[in-house]
């Protein structure tokens, strides 16, 4: 993050929202996850580390130079951070039960446990179900994204239409997939 951007982020009182807002929604997911056994458990740690990366980037109060989307984080209050949490915790656990059918019902079961949010958690996976084709496993990471960045755009109300913005998420959800994925296949031996 530019010094100029930390400096406005912090006069303005941007950081300081946006530090106690995260930290909540974070606590309460990272409580939660005390309720879940392994293998979820160690799943939901790196999904929810992941997410929050993601998430701090798309507002601009990451580490990256630029803001993926052109909102002011104060406007983003608990229950919107905690769908956009939720949001990017289903990409994740639909990404990994493509690869993981063994683990497929447990991670959607644990989900909805561990975000409180049944109607959500079935809404995203059914939709992103209809851009999965079964019969050729074929995983399209475009079109799946697509989806979340739709949802993303709905919640944070924001006017996302430069393909950059839709490009740039790719990129940065799907490699902090990989390196969750890569963390979590070293700590459980899948």
């Amino acid at each position: 993050m530019s010094l100029l951007r930390h400096l406005r982020n912090a006069v303005s009182g941007r950081a300081r929202y946006w530090d106690r807002t995260d930290n909540s929604v974070v606590s309460k997911l990272w409580n939660k996850l005390e309720d879940l056994e392994n293998p979820n458990k160690t799943i939901f740690q790196h999904f929810i580390v992941s997410a929050g990366i993601v998430i701090k980037e798309l507002i601009g109060m990451g580490k990256m130079k630029q803001t993926i989307i052109n909102v002011d984080c104060r406007k983003i209050d608990i229950e919107r951070l905690c769908q956009l949490y939720v949001i990017m915790l289903c990409y994740f656990s639909f990404l990994f039960n493509t690869v993981n059918k063994s683990l497929k019902e447990s991670v959607e079961k644990e989900l909805v446990k561990l975000t409180d949010s049944p109607e959500l958690v079935q809404r995203i996976f059914r939709e992103l179900g209809k851009h999965y084709s079964k019969s050729m496993a074929e995983l399209n990471i475009g079109s799946l994204g697509g989806r979340i960045w739709d949802e993303i755009v709905r919640i944070t109300k924001s006017d996302a239409t430069n393909p950059k913005q839709f490009i740039y998420f790719i990129t940065i959800s799907s490699e902090l997939y990989k390196e969750a994925m890569q963390s979590i296949k070293m700590e459980l031996d899948i």
